[in-house]
C-alpha cells in the first residue's frame, strides 16, 4: 500500500510544482474536502488526524466503480485534533511568545492510506495563490502514513511533526528530510526492552507481531539488538487482520513453544483485535511483554484477557497532565463546531442518541454533558497527548525565533527582520533545528540532527487484585540522556507481579 501511496503521491505533487512554476493559484486536482476544523490566524499550522479508524470498500459486483466509506470512530484522534487546539488558543493568550501575532490552523481528517494523504496534499495547496498555506504540519499519528507525507511536504521543505509515529525508519533525513517528532524513536524503545530482558536473564523469547510498519521495523531492530545480547527468538507469529484462524495459530504455538516469554509488539488498534479473536483463557502462562503502544492502555482489561496481562511488563511514555485541558476537553459543545458533521458522529457516539428522530434511539439534546461519560476522548492522562502539546509549542518557538527583531536585525540569524506576512516554512524548518525550550514544569523539548526529541520512557506492570480490577503500576524508568550503564533504573520499594508465579518481587 505504501508504495502505490508513494506513486500516487509522486503524481499529484508534479501536478503541484507544475501549478507553482507556472504561478498559478494552488489548486488540488481531485477529492478534496478533507477540513475538520479551522481557525484563521497570522500564520497557519496544519493537522492530519484519523477521525475515522478505518475505510470500507466495496466492490459493487465489479460492475461499477468501487465505493469506499469510513467506519468506527477514533475518540483518540478527536482528543489530539483537541489538543491542538487548545493548544493555539493557549499560546495566543500568551503575551509574549509571539509578540501579538496569532496562530490559526486547519486540521484535517482522512480514514485510509489514500485519503490521509489526500489531506495532507490538501492542507499544503490550500489557500490562495498559495498564500497562506500552513507553515508546518503535525501528525500523523500511523509512522506509515507519515513516511507517505512527507515525501510530499518534503519536497516543500515543510516541517511536519508528529506525535506518535515511533518507527526508526524516519530518522533517516535523506528520504525524510523535513520530518521530526515529540515520541521517542522505537529505536529507544527496542533498546529499553533488550536491557529490560538482559537484566531478568530472558535470553529465549517468542515474539507476536502486527503487519504495519510500526512493528514490522521494530521487531527487526529487536532481534538486532536482542543478538548483539545474546537474546533468541524462537518463533514469530505473524497477525494480519484478514487471519480468521489466529486463535488456533496462537494457541498452537505458544503450547508448543519451551520460550517463557512473548513479545507482543503491535499498535494498540490490532491489540484490541487480537485480544477480541484470541481467548486468553486457553493460552498457557507464559511472561508477556508489551509494546509501548498498548502497554498502558489500561481499557484493555475489559476485553477479558487477564491470562495475558497479569503481571505484563512494557514501556510507556511518562505521564504528564496539562493543566486546563480536561476542563477544555470536557467543555465542548456543538455549537463550538456547527459545520462539522463529525462532532455530531462523535456526540450520537458518546450518548447513545441520534440528532435524527428514531424509534429504537433517544434523540440528542445537543446539551449532554461529557462530564459523565467515559472515552478516550475524555482521557486527558493519555501519555501521548504531552506530545502534541510539545509540537505545537516547537513551532510556535521556532515562530518566535523567526520573528524577532531588532534595529532591523533579527538577533539570532542576524538577518533582515522577517514580518508575520512573510514567514515561509523553510524558515520554520530551520529554526525547529535549534528550539530548545522546557514546557509542564521543566519537561525540556529540542532535537537533534535526526528529528529526535530523545526518550523518557515509565516501566510499568500489570498487577490485578482479587475483585479481578488492576492496576497499572510504574516499577522503572529509562532516559537516554544518562550515560550509558545509568539509562535504565528499578523505583525504590516498587513490588513486582509476575505472570509465571504468584511471589512478588520487591526492589528496595
Amino acid at each position: 500500500m505504501v508504495s502505490v501511496m508513494g506513486l500516487i503521491s509522486i503524481i499529484l505533487f508534479t501536478l503541484l510544482i507544475k501549478s507553482k512554476s507556472e504561478e498559478q493559484a494552488c489548486r488540488l486536482i481531485g477529492q478534496t474536502g478533507y477540513l475538520e476544523f479551522s481557525k484563521d490566524g497570522d500564520i497557519i499550522i496544519g493537522g492530519i488526524f484519523s477521525l475515522n479508524a478505518s475505510r470500507v470498500t466495496e466492490n459493487n459486483g465489479y460492475h461499477a466503480y468501487p465505493t469506499s466509506f469510513c467506519t468506527r470512530l477514533n475518540p483518540r484522534e478527536l482528543l489530539f485534533a483537541r489538543a491542538v487546539i487548545f493548544t493555539v488558543e493557549e499560546i495566543n493568550k500568551n503575551p509574549t511568545l509571539l509578540n501579538g501575532v496569532t496562530l490559526g490552523y486547519r486540521l484535517y481528517n482522512g480514514c485510509g492510506s489514500q485519503s490521509l494523504v489526500r489531506a495532507a496534499l490538501e492542507a499544503v495547496t490550500e489557500g490562495e495563490s498559495c498564500r497562506k498555506r500552513v507553515q508546518a504540519l503535525i501528525g500523523h499519528s500511523s509512522s506509515g502514513i507519515s513516511k507517505a507525507i512527507n515525501l510530499i511536504v518534503g519536497e516543500l521543505d515543510i516541517p511536519q511533526i508528529s506525535h506518535l509515529s515511533t518507527c526508526a525508519c524516519l530518522s533517516d533525513k535523506r528520504i525524510y528530510p523535513t520530518f521530526f517528532r515529540t515520541v521517542p524513536s522505537d529505536q529507544f524503545q527496542i533498546t529499553a526492552l533488550v536491557q529490560l530482558m538482559k537484566h531478568f536473564g530472558w535470553q529465549w523469547v517468542g515474539i507476536i507481531k502486527s503487519a504495519e510498519v510500526y512493528a514490522s521495523d521494530g521487531v527487526a531492530e529487536f532481534i538486532k539488538q536482542g543478538k548483539a545480547e545474546g537474546i533468541c527468538v524462537e518463533y514469530v507469529i505473524f497477525y494480519r487482520r484478514s487471519n480468521t484462524k489466529i486463535e488456533h495459530k496462537v494457541i498452537k504455538q505458544l503450547k508448543a513453544s519451551t520460550s517463557s516469554v512473548v513479545l507482543l509488539f503491535m499498535s494498540l488498534s490490532y491489540t484490541r483485535e487480537l485480544f477480541k479473536k484470541v481467548d486468553g483463557n486457553k493460552l498457557p502462562r507464559k511472561q508477556w511483554i508489551g509494546s509501548e503502544a498498548w502497554i498502558s492502555q489500561v481499557d484493555l482489561a475489559s476485553l477479558g484477557s487477564k491470562n495475558i496481562l497479569h503481571g505484563a511488563m512494557g514501556f510507556a511514555l511518562p505521564q504528564s497532565i496539562i493543566p486546563g485541558l480536561l476542563e477544555f476537553i470536557l467543555s465542548l459543545k456543538l455549537s463550538d463546531e456547527p459545520e462539522s458533521v463529525m462532532i455530531k458522529a462523535f456526540w450520537e457516539g458518546f450518548f447513545d442518541c441520534s440528532f435524527t428522530p428514531s424509534n429504537t434511539t433517544k434523540l440528542c439534546s445537543g446539551d449532554e454533558d461529557l462530564r459523565t461519560i467515559t472515552s478516550a476522548y475524555t482521557n486527558t492522562e493519555l501519555r501521548s497527548v504531552r506530545n502534541v502539546y510539545t509540537a505545537v509549542y516547537s513551532i510556535a518557538h521556532a515562530l518566535h525565533a523567526i520573528l524577532q527583531c531588532e534595529n532591523g536585525l533579527n538577533p539570532t540569524t542576524g538577518k533582515h527582520c522577517v514580518s508575520k506576512t512573510d514567514v515561509q516554512p523553510k524558515q520554520v524548518l530551520e529554526q525547529l533545528k535549534l528550539v530548545d525550550f522546557t514546557v509542564l514544569n521543566g519537561y525540556k523539548v529540542s532535537f537533534d540532527e535526526n528529528g529526535e526529541s530523545g526518550a523518557q520512557y515509565d516501566l510499568l506492570n500489570w498487577q490485578y487484585k482479587d475483585d479481578d480490577s488492576v492496576n497499572v503500576i510504574t516499577i522503572g524508568h529509562y532516559d537516554s540522556s544518562l550515560p550509558e550503564g545509568q539509562r535504565f533504573r528499578f523505583t525504590q520499594n516498587t513490588t513486582i507481579v509476575w505472570a509465571l508465579q504468584s511471589t512478588e518481587v520487591k526492589y528496595i
